[in-house]
């Protein structure tokens, strides 16, 4: 089964490996992108509130970002958005850090880029108002909405400047390294792996703390520590969401759907269901069918 918690990021071209996305509350682009999506990967990201607000977890740390604040996020770091106001609107800038090294073995790969991406307790960093990083990242939003005769260009002399001002900022801060974080924050993402892998089956409590090799009670700690939810109720929200993508299929009925998302009575998927999205599995369906219809 595919592992949709690990991403690898598909670039749309794969000459220029630099992905743009826009998230709204309500629509994503490209689909899919990313709103109440848990997952970390091998790239980089910085994340700029451009309306509203939004609310981004890493690491099972909360951080709400206005408009015009951003937030820098290091490879390897479990992340997700999971909250933004009615009208919020956030973009997110992600690519390898192989762009910023300029060829393979420079002396700014090993000086400027890998002290500070291979730093497991630096996991991200807040970038305010009034910082010039935040207006690079307006130029690059711009560039993607209106285009640029030298597109690739003009985002990579931005993303530049941008790790530029990024380190600098970095350099004068003094990291203290917390192990107990670091190995925690990896026994989480193995027991992810495995809820993700086996969410259809008949799970317990102790199948997820196995995988991660610890105590039901060390299991429990590390989730609401991580993700600020117990392993069970993070196992329901995957589930859940699981279900969303099934109730586009006309074919599938919900009794249907409940069994192959793992629950076995449909009366709790419905339960779980409607106090997580507001309405019944069937209503969520019309609702889906009427935004194709009008889109």
């Amino acid at each position: 089964m595919e592992n949709k918690l690990h991403i690898l990021n598909g670039y749309t071209d794969e000459l220029f490996p630099v992905n743009i996305c826009v998230v709204r509350k309500y629509s994503d682009l490209p689909i899919g992108s990313g709103f109440k999506s848990l997952h970390w990967h091998e790239d980089l990201q910085f994340v700029l509130c451009t309306k509203g607000y939004v609310n981004y977890q890493v690491n099972g740390i909360e951080y709400k970002l206005k408009e015009k604040e951003a937030l820098f996020i290091n490879k390897g770091a479990l992340h997700m958005s999971n909250d933004m106001s009615e009208d919020g609107e956030y973009v997110t800038l992600t690519f390898p850090e192989e762009l910023l090294f300029f060829f393979k073995e420079s002396r700014m790969k090993y000086k400027y880029v890998w002290p500070y991406t291979r730093m497991d307790f630096l996991r991200c960093y807040e970038i305010k108002e009034e910082n010039e990083i935040i207006s690079y990242l307006y130029d690059i939003y711009n560039i993607y909405l209106n285009g640029s005769d030298m597109f690739e260009y003009d985002v990579s002399i931005l993303i530049t400047m941008i790790w530029r001002d990024l380190v600098k900022s970095l350099s004068k801060i003094d990291f203290i390294p917390n192990k107990k974080d670091v190995e925690r924050q990896e026994r989480v993402q193995v027991m992810l792996v495995y809820i993700h892998t086996h969410y259809a089956d008949e799970l317990s409590l102790k199948d997820i703390a196995d995988a991660g090799m610890m105590s039901i009670a060390q299991c429990n700690r590390c989730f609401n520590k991580m993700l600020n939810v117990t392993p069970y109720e993070y196992l329901i929200q995957y589930r859940l969401q699981k279900a969303t993508n099934l109730l586009k299929d006309a074919t599938l009925n919900v009794t249907e759907i409940s069994e192959i998302v793992g629950f076995n009575n449909v009366t709790h998927f419905i339960q779980a269901f409607k106090k997580v999205y507001g309405i019944s599995p069937k209503k969520y369906r019309m609702m889906e069918d009427q935004d194709e219809k009008g889109s």
